[in-house]
């Protein structure tokens, strides 16, 4: 997530954390890991301080992340996020997926 610290031991029911430091406020968002089905799905509930909501379960949103080879040996992800505060939040996920996917890309083409 945008070069957060990312807390986990990846089991499903373990925490997740998210922590560091957006435009100059610090942050500790944090969810729990619901599925992790190793290089192909990766889904957890997430809450963002940032979201103004109150700390509690009906505010989270729930994130995954899908990876399915295709028949030419490429992969495709798929991202997917739902239970967005307002539309305004949804927006603004939206808007920082292409740097979200540049990071991604130069990290795989790093390996």
């Amino acid at each position: 997530m945008y070069g957060t610290e990312t807390i986990t031991d990846w089991k499903v029911g373990s925490p997740i954390v998210f922590q560091g430091e957006y435009e100059g406020v610090t942050y500790r968002d944090h969810g729990v890991i619901l599925e992790n089905i190793p290089y192909q799905k990766l889904i957890y509930s997430y809450w963002s301080s940032f979201s103004g909501t109150e700390d509690i379960p009906d505010n989270y949103s729930e994130v995954g992340y899908i990876l399915m080879e295709q028949e030419d040996h490429t992969t495709t992800l798929t991202w997917v996020q739902k239970g967005y505060v307002d539309e305004e939040k949804r927006a603004h996920s939206e808007n920082g997926m292409n740097d979200f996917l540049e990071q991604l890309k130069q990290i795989i083409e790093s390996n």
